[in-house]
């Protein structure tokens, strides 16, 4: 059989989890490369402030976030790089709350959506995911 599941309950949840995240990822992503205006409400003067320093402009910024939020999201999906896409997605939520706050609704959103992605480092991928063919042989 081509997926194995070790433990059906968990790699099925897991697989669930990589599923809804990843597609938030991606849509808040590409939303971000496609209408990045949209989103010019969410940046705080703090940020202005790091862009300075760091010669970007608010579009540059937006773009560079856009791709790595989707490349997060199609690597959740796929169970690539799982664990390591979840703390890149974990460390992008992390500077939202901080700079938004914890009483900001968008916030806590992504407070939520920063649970399952802790979830999803705890776990790793699930064995229905690419990590686990490449770690276990296509055979398996």
């Amino acid at each position: 059989m081509w997926v194995y599941l070790k433990n059906q309950k968990t790699d099925v949840s897991v697989l669930i989890l990589r599923l809804g995240i990843g597609s938030i990822f991606i849509i808040f992503g590409f939303d971000k490369l496609v209408r990045p205006n949209n989103w010019l409400i969410f940046l705080s003067k703090e940020i202005s402030q790091y862009l300075t320093i760091a010669n970007l402009t608010y579009q540059q910024f937006l773009w560079i976030q856009g791709v790595v939020e989707f490349m997060v999201g199609v690597h959740l999906i796929l169970g690539l790089l799982t664990r390591t896409s979840a703390v890149i997605g974990s460390s992008i939520l992390i500077s939202i709350v901080f700079f938004l706050g914890f009483t900001d609704p968008t916030a806590l959103r992504d407070i939520g959506i920063l649970s399952g992605l802790l979830a999803i480092i705890s776990f790793g991928s699930g064995s229905i995911a690419i990590d686990f063919w490449l770690k276990n042989g296509e055979n398996t």
